[in-house]
């Protein structure tokens, strides 16, 4: 059974099943959000921002000055995706996302609002999945951000790097201390504010789960993911050391032990992936 956060509301328009924060129903409707394929080729261009596996179009909303959205369509990954690219199962993916993210919201974890999830039915049990956030303002990721750093000279480099990484480090402890696993936490999925990078915000909530408590396993997994992309995107040139991962770990622990422990997993897990990661960045 498909759960709609408080202030949201669940409509039914055709082929498509929408779940939208309650304030931005006239707008979003008016803007053609249960026709989100007629919308994303509307405005896919050269300014869309590339998210994970397609390009994700900022879109003005005209009812609301100032507003964007961020309209996000499911593509599958791994091999299936030569065979199957955006269908869908069960119809619950979007909506768990948006749910998440909700509550993320709810919760104080800096995150983009989620304004609207929506599932097409196509054939039979099948359906394709699309997420609407609202756009963050002068934001770019966090590998983008230090690329563009890099460019100043090299104590200033330095230091801004060491607060955001030491920032960025506090916002996942307290995403996990209010017991959310991010499945996908990578440099990517975090956003910087270009005219004020202490804020910092944490992003796709897809298949991520709230629970009461986090585990010490599960943090450490989840920390040592995100220093695993780290070690990926410095293959790709993005300006971060082994002292970055240090320093990320050392932050959110606060126990030297812990942060060692972490530290060695950590260069095992790279050890493994190294030639995979070669391969694919050929």
């Amino acid at each position: 059974m498909l759960t709609v956060p408080q202030g949201y509301i669940l409509i039914k328009d055709g082929p498509a099943t929408i779940v939208i924060k309650k304030e931005y129903e006239e707008a979003l409707l008016k803007l053609g959000i249960a026709r989100p394929e007629l919308l994303l080729k509307k405005h896919y261009s050269a300014d869309s921002r590339s998210k994970g596996r397609g390009l994700v179009p900022s879109i003005p909303v005209k009812k609301i000055p100032d507003c964007r959205i961020m309209l996000r369509r499911y593509l599958r990954g791994g091999l299936i995706r030569f065979i199957n690219n955006d269908l869908f199962l069960g119809k619950q993916r979007p909506f768990n996302e948006l749910h998440i993210g909700a509550e993320a919201c709810l919760r104080g974890i800096p995150t983009a609002e989620t304004l609207a999830a929506v599932s097409i039915n196509t054939v039979g049990p099948f359906y394709k999945a699309y997420l609407i956030t609202k756009e963050l303002t002068a934001c770019v990721d966090l590998p983008q951000y230090l690329k563009g750093l890099s460019k100043s000279s090299g104590s200033f480099f330095s230091e801004k790097k060491e607060r955001v990484l030491i920032k960025t480090a506090e916002t996942v402890k307290t995403m996990h201390d209010k017991g959310f696993l991010h499945a996908d936490l990578n440099m990517k999925n975090i956003l910087v504010n270009t005219l004020s990078p202490e804020n910092i915000y944490i992003i796709d909530w897809d298949k991520s789960v709230l629970k009461r408590d986090l585990t010490e396993s599960e943090r450490s997994t989840n920390i040592i993911r995100f220093c695993r992309s780290m070690a990926k995107l410095k293959q790709q040139e993005i300006p971060v050391t082994e002292k970055d991962q240090e320093l990320f770990l050392n932050t959110y622990w606060k126990n030297n032990k812990k942060a060692s422990i972490d530290l060695e997993k950590l260069k095992q897990a790279v050890k493994r992936r190294r030639v995979t990661w070669k391969i694919l960045n050929r």
